[in-house]
């Protein structure tokens, strides 16, 4: 598997995008990943994650729920999915739960950034970026 992670607003947007089947380290060194741009963020530092070509998941939830450490992060905003197949949505809505961190659905980057900008008037990179659009 593959996976990017990068700054879409320096410090306040992270994007993940993941490719193909993960395994469970791959899985830490995402959270690993995403510890370090929290930490480097200014809070809140809302997240967007691209699992729509991602193929397979780790299926054991408990291994799942220790490799996801930083959905407890303090700087943590909003998380927002973009795509992900049944079993994959289903684990983290039970992810949801157990750490209990914001998270939505939305189809496209546009849509993701328009919902954060609704919940986050400090977003000031991203509303200009979603005006330009327009």
């Amino acid at each position: 598997m593959a996976f990017r992670t990068t700054w879409i607003e320096e410090k306040r947007i992270i994007y993940t995008e993941m490719i193909g089947t993960m395994t469970a380290q791959e899985a830490q060194d995402i959270s690993d990943a995403h510890i370090k741009f929290l930490t480097e963020g200014t809070a809140p530092v809302h997240l967007i994650v691209d699992l729509s070509q991602l193929k397979e998941v780790p299926t054991n939830l408990r291994q799942n729920t220790s490799m996801a450490s930083y959905l407890q992060h303090p700087s943590l905003g909003w998380t927002v999915l973009l795509g992900g197949n049944v079993l994959l949505n289903f684990m983290l809505s039970i992810l949801g739960h157990v750490f209990k961190f914001r998270y939505v659905k939305r189809a496209t980057l546009e849509e993701a950034l328009s919902y954060l900008v609704s919940q986050d008037q400090t977003l000031v990179t991203a509303r200009e970026r979603l005006t330009a659009l327009n």
